[in-house]
């Protein structure tokens, strides 16, 4: 897992934004693997860039249940199949498919949110701030980390990661961190 580490305002959220394709780079490029996809003469669209993002919030849609939101970016046939129930198992929220947002924790809300993200089988997974809420502490913070951790080993694709690093989220230490930089 590759975390990109740098205080709030720094602008990890915006680099996350524009690898997905949500935002145009001012400039430089952006590749994935050997392919531009973002510079002066080439663009190309977040639902051509095989990238799931998972925003701070989760974004749910409030309206849909679990099973709808995972299943949200899948074609129809496929938005109630199996594929959906092995992901919810794999977030560990299998039997929870007919809640909605409002019924779930902000844990199980973010890991309905990552499902959702990894349904499209993405090449690459952007998790923006997965364990940022305000409101957990720092045991909770730590917990919440090592399950992102954790699942991250049993991704089909690589993930990158954005956090602030507070004193309450050192404790839990990135594999890799890469701070955003300027360039002259």
């Amino acid at each position: 897992m590759l975390y990109i580490v740098g205080p709030s305002g720094s602008g990890k959220t915006t680099l996350l934004r524009v690898i997905a394709g949500f935002e145009r780079a001012d400039s430089g490029s952006v590749r994935l693997g050997d392919e531009v996809v973002d510079d002066s003469d080439r663009y190309l669209a977040p639902d051509r860039r095989r990238i799931g993002f998972v925003p701070q919030d989760g974004s749910l849609f409030p309206h849909l249940s679990v099973e709808q939101n995972v299943g949200f970016g899948l074609p129809r046939p496929q938005r109630r199949g199996p594929k959906v129930a092995e992901l919810l198992e794999m977030v560990g929220l299998a039997g929870l498919e007919c809640r909605y947002p409002h019924q779930l924790s902000g844990g199980q809300q973010q890991r309905v949110a990552l499902a959702r993200a990894l349904a499209i089988s993405p090449a690459l997974v952007l998790l923006d701030e997965p364990v940022s809420y305000t409101h957990l502490d720092v045991y909770k913070r730590q917990a919440s980390s090592s399950t992102t951790r954790a699942l991250s080993t049993k991704l089909p694709c690589r993930p990158a990661s954005s956090t602030s690093r507070t004193a309450a989220t050192r404790a839990s230490s990135p594999s890799r961190p890469t701070r955003p930089t300027s360039s002259p």
